[in-house]
């Protein structure tokens, strides 16, 4: 699997090369903001977790899109014998390439595959970790707070479809794949920022995105 989606996400990064040196087709067109509406939502489901993404992307070619996305999640979970919390960022570089065909009444609509190149940095500690014994009673204590990174890979596609007044709605899907594990200590992290599961190495993402683009170029 880690090596068809390695030659996969080669390819996709090669897509630009096979540009036609016909294309009328302006530099830098257009710039889209995105903000991650299903992240934003995660809080009303699982008061746990807290998660904001936002992204960029400019339209370089007719087809061709590069950008990148940042977020923030946080989780606390109440335990019997412990306390856990982790919070932390990540950056995701994207690339997406564009296989609508365009109509004259939409041009600016798109249905694409995509590839990213993700990290995240977060932190996690364990708090409160309760140990029993029939001598001492009941004691309380702390891990220390450990530092964490994650690398991965994802591909995936999605459509972007433009409502009004330069406002679009659009979701995706990807598959992730851990290419660096967190270097964790006792307990696995339960959620890493921007990929999900910290127990597994392979999930899948969703996102549902409101996005506004400006036009630089008709």
């Amino acid at each position: 699997m880690r090596k068809i989606l390695k030659y996969t996400f080669s390819l996709l990064l090669l897509l630009p090369l096979t540009v036609s040196a016909q294309d009328s087709t302006k530099l830098f067109s257009s710039v889209t903001f995105t903000a991650d509406l299903g992240a934003a939502s995660i809080q009303f489901f699982d008061e746990q977790r807290t998660s904001y993404a936002f992204a960029v992307d400019m339209q370089i070619r007719k087809n061709y899109f590069v950008g990148m996305i940042g977020g923030w999640q946080q989780v606390k979970k109440a335990g019997d014998f412990f306390n856990y919390r982790s919070s932390g960022i990540f950056l995701k570089s994207d690339f997406k390439y564009d296989f609508l065909k365009k109509k004259d009444s939409d041009k600016t609509s798109i249905a694409y595959i995509s590839g990213r190149l993700s990290y995240s940095r977060f932190n996690q500690s364990i708090e409160d970790v309760v140990l029993r014994n029939t001598y001492w009673g009941k004691e309380t204590f702390d891990l220390q707070k450990q530092k964490l990174n994650a690398l991965w890979l994802e591909i995936g596609g999605g459509i972007r479809a433009d409502m009004f007044h330069n406002f679009m709605l659009g979701w995706n899907l990807h598959i992730r794949v851990m290419a660096l594990k967190p270097d964790y200590y006792l307990i696995p992290p339960k959620y890493i920022p921007g990929f999900g599961s910290g127990e597994e190495t392979v999930v899948f993402g969703f996102e549902y995105t409101l996005s506004y683009r400006i036009p630089l170029a008709q």
